[in-house]
C-alpha cells in the first residue's frame, strides 16, 4: 500500500510542478505576444482548466504525503520526529506546498469572480 501511495505522490508532485513549469515557461511568453481580446480568451480557459487541474494536483500531492507519514509510522513517537532533519525537510514541503494549493484556489476564485482579464492586477 505504501508503494501505491508513494506512486500517487510523486506522480502528482510531477504533474502539479510540470504543469506549473509548462506554463511559466512556454504558455506565457507565447501569450505576451498575442493581442489583448484573443489574450483574454486563451487566458479565460487556462485559468479554468490549468489552474484547476494544478490546484487538484497540489491537494493530491499533500494527501498523498500525509498518507505516507501514517503508512511509514513516522509519526508513532508522537511529534518527536518533527525535530529531526527529516522532519524538519517534510515540514517545509508541507508548508510551502499548503502556501501555493491556498494560492492556486486564490487565483481561481478571483478569476471566476472578476474575470480573467483582472488577473495581472492581482499579481
Amino acid at each position: 500500500m505504501l508503494t501505491v501511495v508513494r506512486f500517487v505522490h510523486y506522480t502528482g508532485g510531477a504533474a502539479w510542478v510540470g504543469a506549473t513549469l509548462i506554463m511559466a515557461v512556454v504558455v506565457f511568453p507565447v501569450l505576451d505576444r498575442v493581442p489583448g481580446r484573443a489574450r483574454a480568451a486563451v487566458m479565460r480557459v487556462l485559468a479554468s482548466r490549468a489552474g484547476l487541474w494544478q490546484t487538484v494536483a497540489g491537494l493530491v500531492v499533500i494527501g498523498s504525503g500525509a498518507g505516507e507519514v501514517l503508512l511509514d509510522h513516522r509519526l508513532d513517537t508522537g511529534f518527536a520526529s518533527l525535530r529531526t532533519t527529516w522532519g524538519t525537510a517534510i515540514a517545509v514541503g508541507l508548508v510551502c506546498a499548503v502556501l501555493m494549493v491556498i494560492l492556486g484556489i486564490i487565483m481561481f476564485a478571483y478569476a471566476k469572480i472578476f474575470g480573467t482579464e483582472n488577473l495581472e492586477n492581482l499579481v
